[in-house]
């Protein structure tokens, strides 16, 4: 729910009910005033309020006036507020400062609140995400960060709440759907600290309206502006320029991660009680690096000479067709004549070794680009005490790049996932209203859009590397997101080509969300019903199947080792890649 409620008794000093008293509420923030009475029973009710801090005035004939001031009103929370008048003259008041918040008797289901106070003064981990305060939300496990970067650039973290699914939360932000529909774990945008105003967590015994959660709901409101004029700017610089190098990092120069995160907001109104605007910007620069001490072939290797490593290489040509009675090639030595010219010319692209040994030894260093821009606006409209309208969007543009550990030569990327680079564009749109039919009904709804446009690519993706410059039939095809180059995995070594079958991948996400909600109070009764309809459509290109769009050939040892002999080893796996044996091969097509 996006707005919060103001109820409360109006008893004489008797504690009797003090029927058909003035009572009404005022928004200390925009000025608006909301006024209503109390019923029979000496009840007063305020449904739908805006979040904020608010002023509520009570007078009736016979008794001094009442006030207090400074009540905060939370979204998804009701706010109990019971007054006991004073017989008095109707120039008498009497004025009550806010007080401590009390038992929560009114609701039913268990929730945290976080206002922008606590947003603002808690210190937020993970990129400043609000997220982090999930940790702090009963029955909640510590937050974490899901899947890669070059994947996820709004690095969303999640939690398992009461033991449930961490896929069963559910999380919106002014009212539009904020779910990965293909991992629901995700949240397509992390709004900025400096944007939000409330985040209600709800962990147990939900309102109906908020369905389809199951571990835990998170309902998020954005700033508005109000009759002041209020901004913020703000610069958060990280840099390990003095941190000590890791023992294991080999460069002679130290490993560079530089985090700057810097932006502003600003509010206020366009007309006085009326009108009102809120805007936010925050950008993120992140240059990190990532080492790797992958496995390559030595030059003699290369060159096909395995006589030092101690292996014994059998002829594939020879011998029973099951691979037994085979001839050894002399000296652990395939001849020039037997090399592929295919696998010559994909070696030539990788770097010698710089350590010594046969394993782990190629050290490689690289940084990781990491930019992303958020913008918020947001403005609110007070047509009338009884009506009010605000609408607001906000868009993430991300973009990330990961080198590969071998260069041209491909591997997998330097800072985890694929290699290649990755555009994000996620945006988030809602429009929503309140209005009072009668003091006893009234109504509020609202729509919210939610979109994610994602082309994640990998290197040399514009060139059919495969076919054309390897000369390999059937790797690439006629679309040009199967474009780079096939995958070649020899056991024990790093990986030559486009390592992850699962990309490039292009992703084209619409959520959509329906809300109309109504409050009615009968007699003794307090109903509110209405109808929340989410549509969410999912637009995927990403053939994640074993062997990815470009094609895959796997190359295991068996191929230059003897049937019922001993196991192969990493030796046999390259003699295998060299003379152009793949023990299989794989291609997925969408």
């Amino acid at each position: 729910m996006l707005y919060g409620s103001l109820i409360g008794n109006v008893t004489d000093p008797s504690s009797g009910a003090v029927a058909g008293a003035a009572v009404s509420a005022t928004n200390s923030r925009t000025g608006q005033v909301l006024d209503a009475a109390t019923d029979e029973r000496g009840i007063y009710a305020f449904r739908l309020l805006q979040e904020g801090a608010y002023d509520l005035r009570i007078t009736a004939s016979g008794f001094a006036g009442f006030s207090r001031t400074g009540i905060t009103i939370s979204i998804n929370t009701v706010n109990r507020v019971d007054v006991q008048l004073q017989v008095g003259g109707v120039n008498e008041s009497v004025t009550v400062n806010a007080e401590s918040a009390i038992l929560q008797s009114d609701k039913a289901d268990v929730h945290v609140d976080f206002q922008t106070k606590q947003l603002t003064n808690l210190p937020l981990s993970g990129y400043r995400n609000y997220q982090t305060l999930l940790d702090l939300a009963p029955g909640a496990t510590p937050s974490r960060f899901q899947n890669t970067l070059i994947a996820t650039p709004g690095r969303a973290l999640t939690t398992n709440v009461n033991g449930l699914d961490r896929f069963s939360n559910t999380t919106r932000v002014d009212g539009a759907p904020n779910v990965d529909p293909w991992l629901p774990s995700h949240t397509l945008s992390v709004p900025p600290v400096e944007s939000i105003e409330t985040v209600n967590i709800t962990t147990g015994s939900f309102d109906a309206e908020e369905g389809t959660a199951g571990g835990g709901a998170l309902t998020v409101t954005t700033k508005s502006g109000t009759n002041q004029f209020h901004g913020v700017a703000f610069e958060d610089h990280n840099n390990n320029a003095m941190a000590a190098k890791n023992f294991f990092f080999s460069d002679t120069r130290r490993p560079k991660n530089i985090l700057n995160q810097y932006g502003g907001t600003l509010g206020g109104p366009i007309r006085r009680n009326k009108v009102f605007f809120f805007g936010s910007y925050e950008a993120m620069k992140q240059r990190q690096s990532f080492s790797a001490t992958p496995t390559v072939a030595t030059a003699e290797q290369r060159a096909g000479d395995f006589s030092a490593t101690g292996v014994t290489l059998y002829d594939p040509l020879t011998g029973a067709s099951d691979g037994r009675n085979r001839t050894i090639f002399p000296g652990a030595i395939i001849p020039l004549a037997r090399q592929s010219s295919i696998a010559r010319k994909i070696q030539s692209l990788v770097p010698l070794p710089n350590r010594g040994g046969y394993t782990s030894n190629y050290f490689v260093s690289a940084p990781l680009i990491f930019d992303r821009q958020n913008y918020d606006a947001k403005v609110n409209w007070n047509v009338s005490s009884r009506t009010s309208v605000w609408g607001k969007y906000g868009a993430m543009v991300a973009f990330v790049e990961s080198q590969p550990t071998l260069g041209q030569a491909g591997g997998s990327g330097l800072g985890g996932g694929a290699a290649g680079n990755s555009d994000t564009l996620v945006q988030i749109a809602g429009v929503g209203f309140t209005h009072t039919v009668s003091p006893a009904f009234v109504l509020d709804g609202n729509l919210g859009f939610a979109r994610r446009g994602q082309a994640q690519k990998v290197p040399f993706m514009g060139t059919n590397f495969g076919l054309d410059v390897l000369g390999i039939p059937g790797t690439n095809g006629p679309d040009p997101r199967q474009g780079g180059q096939p995958r070649f995995a020899v056991s024990s070594y790093e990986d030559m080509g486009s390592g992850d079958a699962s990309k490039p991948a292009f992703f084209n996400e619409n959520l959509f969300s329906y809300t109309l909600n109504a409050g009615w109070t009968k007699g003794r009764h307090n109903l509110r019903f209405g109808l929340t309809l989410d549509r969410r459509d999912m637009n995927h290109w990403q053939p994640q199947i074993s062997g990815g769009p470009r094609g895959s050939f796997s190359f295991t040892g068996g191929i230059t080792s003897l049937s019922g002999g001993a196991a192969p080893r990493q030796f046999n796996s390259y003699a295998d890649f060299l003379l152009g044996q793949a023990q299989s091969v794989n291609k997925s097509i969408q």
